[in-house]
This record gives structure tokens, C-alpha cells and sequence, in this order.
């Protein structure tokens, strides 16, 4: 019996050896493939993306690859350009397109999808004043805000409220950042959203895109500020999107997934989404590869999963809206993802993407103050101090939880080794 007990161990261990190996080789193949052996660049791809999949379930950052070792750029966000007014196609062009592997490294952009559907009731929606006469605004919406020099929070506000406050910004800014309610809350904005894809010919239901497999769901997010107070810091998601500009317009700046390890993106859990420490890529002292395209009011734009991408609001006292619907499907994700050491990923993530898929919430969880912490138990938050959004830290000093806005080159002193990303280094007043 002892011998039988020994040989079936022997033999499991060798089974977990070989998948062990096979998937470290499957991860890391295609980056060698794209660096020349044995390089700097080489050595530290394989190595941070090694680290980085292994310390998956750790809260154990990396540091970033120097960007001087990025000697062979070897990827880039490619840019397809369609026109509605041109092009009686783009709906089928769009679907044709959109998560296959051969387009994973490009962003597709329909210019003015309102041509095909000129009466569209969101091409109204460009002012306070046009909201309050077109939506409900007795529903209470789930929004961000942002107190001028003090720790962001949610909290629920009726939607007139809402539009009311959006444009005072003395004490802070509010948004709809990432909404999951406003399409279950607003049937016209639901049937004139629904109606603008089908005169472009982007049927999402009965398509092969729109299918709902095993553990499947479609999830739309509303994006709502006003004029240029808020921009994200560069991210990505587990989840491709497709956005729609309804009202003022955007700046967006794409880095390819492939160069996420120069990045200093930490994994954000349980979901495992990438977030930098509100990083931006103007920033980053050598320059990392980035493509950039603008978004006016009618456009429509899809971009594959994990790709990095920052966002900037550009008409100041304008309000925007923005509508993003994102497919949870966790399982084919495995299938579509080219990079290999992200699959592994993926797959790791799995439980936390199921989960999310089946029982998604607020876009953000706003740790208790009382724990001085942000973003799942970091230093590290951001909110409004007057002008923009920019980084704020926190610190307990003396029982006390202290927040200030961290120095302004507190990026570039980072990347460069001057500051630690966990040392406090509050702006000098």
C-alpha cells in the first residue's frame, strides 16, 4: 500500500510538472518571439510578465522595466476609421471586426453615427437644460464625488441634483463614473440607445458578437461630468468596449497591453483589472509608445481587452455623457486573448470575473476612512484639488489619517527611483 501511495504521488507530481512547464512556455513564446534573445528588453519582459502572472493572488507589486532598455518597440495600437455617412457597411464592418485576434491590436472608430439616424432623441441631450426635459430625474443614481482637497466617496443623489451640482465645482465635482443603473432607470434613453445601433446596422442581440453564452451578460456603463474637471489616470480592463459619444468630446491615449510592464500597473483584486498610481502618459520621461485619438458627439468606438488608455474631458462648461457596454464573457476571453501570458491570467482572474459578470455593482469601492486606505487597502487615491484630478496619499500619523496632494513630479520621481510609490512626499505648499 505504501509503495502504491508513493508511485501515485510520484506520478501526480509529474503531471503538475508537466502543466506547470507547458503553460510557462505556452505564457511566455510569443514574447520571445518579439524581442531579439538574450537582451535587456528580453530578460525583463520575460521576467516581469513571469512575476506578474505568478504573484497573481499576492498584493505584491513590481516595479516598472526602465524604459531605456525598451530598444525594440514591437507593438502598437492601430487605428480603423470608418464613416456612417459614407459607409452603409460600418455597422457590419464594426461586428466584423470586433474580438477577433486579428484586430486585437487595433481601435475601431465609426465617425457620426447620428448621420444614419439624424431625429436620434441623444443628439438632444448637449446641455443641463435638455436632460431635465428628456429623463427622469426623480431616479437616485450611485455617484462619485470629489471634495476639493478630501477623499473621494459614493453616495446616492437624485438625478436632478445631480445635473444641479454638476457644474459648481468651488467645493468638489460629482459624476457618473461607470453607472450600471442609468439604462435599467431611463427607458428613453434605453429605446433611443437601442435605436441608433439598429440604423447603423449594429444589431448586438442577434448577431454573432451579441450571442449570450455560459455565464455570459452584457453590461453597460454611463459615463456623466462636466466640462474638463475629470479624466481618468491610465488603466485597463479585462473587457472590451464599446463606447459611444453622446455629448462633449475626449481625448484618448491607447498603450499597447504589451508594454504594461513599463508601465507600473498593479493588479486591482478581486476583479484583477490593471490601475497605475494615477499615472499619465505625458509623464513618463523617455515616452512609451501611445496612439492618440479624439471622440466628438456621434462617434463610436471599440477597443479589445487590457489594452492601457487614459482619458481626457475637453470642452470646459459643457456637460458629457458617454455610453460604454461591455461584454462578461470570462470564458471565451481565454480563447481570444493573443498574449500568452495574459490568458494565464485571465484564467487566474476567472472567479472574480465570473462573480462580477453575474452580480455587478458600484464601479468603485471606497475603503472606510477609518482604515486610511484607498483601492483595496493602498496609500494611493485621487480626487479634485481645484484645477484637475490629480494623486492624494494617506497617512496615519499619530492615530490620525492624513491626505494630501502628492507632489506634482511625483510620477517622474517615481519612475526614476527618487520617491518610493508608498512614501509620503506631499505637495509643498
Amino acid at each position: 500500500m505504501g509503495v502504491c501511495t508513493f508511485c501515485s504521488h510520484i506520478c501526480s507530481f509529474r503531471v503538475i510538472s508537466t502543466v506547470i512547464v507547458f503553460t510557462y512556455a505556452f505564457m511566455l513564446y510569443d514574447i520571445h518571439t518579439l524581442n531579439e534573445p538574450f537582451t535587456d528588453q528580453w530578460w525583463g519582459e520575460m521576467a516581469w510578465w513571469s512575476k506578474f502572472v505568478i504573484f497573481f493572488p499576492l498584493s505584491i507589486d513590481l516595479l516598472p522595466l526602465p524604459l531605456d532598455i525598451l530598444k525594440v518597440r514591437h507593438s502598437e495600437i492601430k487605428v480603423i476609421e470608418l464613416h456612417a455617412d459614407q459607409d452603409p457597411n460600418v455597422g457590419a464592418k464594426l461586428l466584423e471586426y470586433a474580438y477577433k485576434k486579428k484586430y486585437d491590436d487595433c481601435v475601431i472608430v465609426i465617425r457620426n453615427v447620428f448621420a444614419n439616424d439624424p431625429t436620434n432623441g441623444l443628439r438632444k441631450l448637449d446641455s443641463i437644460e435638455a436632460y431635465k426635459e428628456h429623463l427622469d430625474m426623480d431616479v437616485n443614481y450611485t455617484t462619485l464625488y470629489m471634495p476639493l482637497n478630501a477623499h473621494f466617496k459614493t453616495d446616492q443623489m437624485r438625478f436632478g441634483d445631480v445635473l444641479d451640482k454638476m457644474p459648481n465645482t468651488d467645493e468638489g465635482i460629482i459624476t457618473l463614473t461607470g453607472n450600471y443603473e442609468f439604462f435599467k432607470t431611463q427607458p428613453w434613453f434605453l429605446k433611443e440607445y437601442k435605436k441608433l445601433l439598429i440604423k447603423n446596422g449594429i444589431d448586438f442581440e442577434n448577431s454573432e458578437v451579441g450571442k449570450i453564452g455560459f455565464m455570459e451578460r452584457w453590461i453597460p456603463q454611463t459615463f456623466m461630468w462636466y466640462g474638463q474637471t475629470y479624466r481618468t489616470r491610465l488603466h485597463s480592463a479585462g473587457a472590451a468596449n464599446f463606447f459611444i459619444q453622446v455629448s462633449n468630446s475626449k481625448r484618448w491615449r491607447f498603450i499597447h497591453k504589451r508594454y504594461t510592464p513599463y508601465s507600473n500597473s498593479f493588479k486591482a483584486l478581486p476583479l484583477g483589472n490593471m490601475k497605475t498610481p494615477e499615472y499619465f502618459v505625458e509623464d513618463f520621461a523617455d515616452g512609451l509608445p501611445y496612439t492618440e485619438i479624439f471622440t466628438k458627439p456621434g462617434d463610436l468606438m471599440f477597443f479589445p481587452y487590457w489594452h492601457m488608455h487614459e482619458v481626457t474631458n475637453l470642452e470646459a462648461n459643457k456637460v458629457g455623457l458617454g455610453i460604454g457596454i461591455r461584454k462578461g464573457d470570462p470564458l471565451k476571453r481565454l480563447f481570444k486573448e493573443p498574449v500568452g501570458a495574459l490568458k494565464v491570467y485571465n484564467f487566474l482572474c476567472m472567479p472574480g470575473m465570473l462573480l462580477h459578470g453575474l452580480l455587478y455593482g458600484s464601479a468603485f469601492d471606497s475603503t472606510a476612512d477609518d482604515k486610511c486606505k484607498s483601492f483595496g487597502g493602498r496609500s494611493q487615491s485621487w480626487t479634485w484639488n481645484g484645477t484637475h484630478t490629480t494623486r492624494y496619499d494617506l497617512k496615519k500619523v499619530d492615530g490620525e489619517c492624513k491626505f494630501a496632494e502628492r507632489r506634482p513630479d511625483f510620477q517622474m520621481a517615481e519612475l526614476s527611483g527618487v520617491i518610493d510609490k508608498d512614501e509620503w512626499a506631499p505637495r509643498a505648499m
